[in-house]
């Protein structure tokens, strides 16, 4: 089964993705503060025009605690399972704190993870390419949560938001007034980030700036990737 994972997706966005990988992907992970109900109902009519509908289910009830602060947030979870071209397929709408998106996924589990069309200002404020050491330590080190549920022959796909690690940054500022066929003639694009190397495949649609899919070469431990204990 592959899954793909794109927190901080918004309500729009998201259906390019899910169209676009809907014959690779078997899973879909969609999390996000700001889902609705009546965007679970826009959402199951959607997927009914590429789809046979088989099942929906909602678990949970969001709930913000506004008292202890924004992480203390009770996800709601929103199921549709469908079929598309005779095989089955599931789309989770996580409504709640992004990065518990992924820190729900077991080791080695995730094949595509998605971010982009994201900010520091006015959007989510997570740096999921990064390793930050926020006060709160299930959100710290985001990048090592990150490699730790991809798998071997996984896909990072970012158009540059919210990263902190300096070579990224600088690529991505160094393309963004470039065409895509004038970024395609720069591949293949190797970027060493910690305990892993990223080889630029290929580039979808952009957003703040081209959208880059990167393969991710992780180290093991005796290829000078550390100690890879569960984050």
């Amino acid at each position: 089964m592959k899954t793909l994972l794109y927190p901080c997706c918004g309500t729009e966005d998201l259906y390019y993705f899910l169209y676009r990988f809907m014959d690779d992907v078997d899973r879909f992970i969609f999390a996000d503060l700001n889902f609705r109900r009546y965007f679970y109902t826009d959402a199951v009519n959607k997927v009914s025009e590429i789809g046979k509908v088989i099942k929906t289910e909602r678990k949970g009830r969001f709930y913000l605690s506004r008292e202890k602060g924004y992480l203390e947030v009770e996800p709601e979870y929103f199921y549709i399972t469908f079929v598309y071209k005779g095989k089955e397929k599931e789309i989770l709408f996580r409504r709640g704190c992004a990065q518990f998106a992924l820190l729900e996924l077991e080791e080695n589990s995730l094949d595509y993870f998605v971010h982009r069309g994201d900010s520091s200002e006015g959007g989510s404020r997570i740096y999921f390419l990064s390793n930050l050491n926020p006060d709160y330590k299930p959100i710290s080190r985001l990048y090592d949560k990150l490699l730790y549920r991809l798998k071997p022959d996984g896909y990072i796909i970012s158009d540059g938001s919210n990263i902190r690690f300096k070579n990224l940054i600088r690529f991505y500022k160094s393309i963004y007034y470039k065409s895509r066929e004038e970024v395609l003639d720069l591949f293949p694009v190797e970027m060493e980030l910690p305990d892993s190397r990223l080889i630029s495949v290929d580039i979808l649609n952009r957003r703040y700036n081209h959208t880059i899919v990167w393969k991710v070469k992780k180290y093991d431990q005796k290829g000078g990737g550390g100690n890879r204990t569960r984050v």
